[in-house]
């Protein structure tokens, strides 16, 4: 019975190192290394050595089973193998921000497979693809036409009172509504790097006046000045709560939404 003169982890070794030195540029004639010196190292001779490499050039098993892409073979095979993998990858990639909002247990259907898995055996799968579940990001909708208006309003402001002294009387003001949309938030399933992807990001509509009906509430600033936050249960900011104190200060108007000087408006 013949016995084994040289074990797995020294041919591997042997052939780990002529790899590395072929990468390198240091193997060969002429070279810091010659495929003699490796033999030498490793305690093999010149013909064994070249039987190694011949052998692992022509395996039909992964050459390089020393580093960490050998295929496993023992164990139960994975329910979503790469081949999985890939297929689901194209199918989130492709579509669209209906793919990135796809449930957990839903994605594999999705993708065409057909194959029956946990929503937490997806989960774990992809997250070996560097894929998470996160909150969509939103984009405010405006208009390049409002986005335009807004600015040149600013610099005309700014060419009509220039100084700091000129703003001390200004109060600044805004709504803040709570629980005006039938949708919570969105989560998508999305890559660290794909954080602004268009296709992983809401778009925050302005909401419909019948969605308003939750909770508001209403404050000022200014210079030197924070209003107390106003909270009121109706749709609009009617009731001049903030008016009762008595300051004197001068209203600046962005008519923006449902503000400005209308009818039904209490600054007119």
């Amino acid at each position: 019975m013949g016995i084994a003169h040289n074990s797995t982890p020294r041919r591997s070794r042997v052939q780990g190192t002529v790899d590395f030195l072929r990468s390198t540029g240091h193997l060969g004639r002429g070279r810091l290394f010659t495929k003699a010196a490796v033999f030498q190292h490793h305690g093999v001779s010149h013909a064994t050595g070249h039987r190694i490499l011949r052998e692992f050039e022509n395996s039909t098993l992964e050459p390089r089973t020393f580093h960490s892409n050998y295929v496993e073979t023992r164990g139960r095979k994975k329910k979503l193998d790469h081949e999985a993998l890939i297929q689901i990858e194209r199918c989130i990639d492709e579509g669209g921000f209906d793919g990135c909002t796809l449930p957990w247990e839903a994605i594999p259907s999705a993708a065409g497979l057909d194959i029956e898995v946990s929503a937490r055996t997806v989960c774990r799968a992809l997250r070996e693809l560097n894929f998470r579940k996160c909150i969509a990001c939103e984009k405010q909708y405006r208009s390049t036409q409002s986005k335009e208006n807004r600015v040149e309003y600013s610099r005309i402001m700014l060419e009509r009172y220039p100084e700091a002294g000129d703003w001390y009387y200004v109060r600044f003001s805004d709504e803040c509504h709570f629980g005006w949309g039938p949708q919570g938030k969105i989560w998508v399933l999305r890559r660290p790097w794909e954080r602004f992807c268009p296709d992983c990001m809401v778009e925050k509509d302005a909401p419909k006046e019948k969605d308003l009906r939750r909770l508001h509430c209403w404050a000022a600033v200014g210079h030197d000045f924070k209003s107390p936050l106003v909270w009121y249960n109706v749709p609009g900011n009617s009731n001049a709560l903030w008016l009762r104190e008595g300051y004197s200060f001068v209203l600046e108007e962005d008519n923006d939404s449902g503000y400005g000087g209308k009818g039904n408006n209490i600054v007119t």
